[in-house]
């Protein structure tokens, strides 16, 4: 989930590869978005009024996760990939002036 009503995806072959990139969608858009014969993981399915294949909790066993992680090759480490702006707003006044 990716909050305000919407939810991530992106999908991967069967090697692991991306398929394209990462994408914000609607819950509305989500079944459009993913191929009908592609495996569903993740809590957006219920929002899209449909189940994920794995996990009801659509969270990645960690046991799992880290053996993956353990196998992989050296290489950079993994950095954030943001889908949407910052909700912060820089202040619209000028700051107070402080007096001696």
């Amino acid at each position: 989930l990716a909050g305000r009503g919407s939810v991530f995806v992106q999908c991967f072959g069967p090697d692991a590869a991306p398929l394209g990139p990462a994408a914000l969608v609607a819950p509305q858009a989500l079944a459009a978005a993913v191929p009908a014969d592609a495996v569903k993981l993740g809590d957006g399915w219920a929002l899209a009024g449909a189940r994920a294949d794995l996990a009801d909790t659509g969270l990645a066993d960690p046991t799992v996760v880290a053996a993956l992680a353990a196998e992989r090759a050296a290489g950079p480490l993994p950095a954030p990939l943001y889908l949407r702006g910052p909700d912060a707003e820089l202040p619209r006044e000028a700051p107070p002036v402080l007096l001696d």
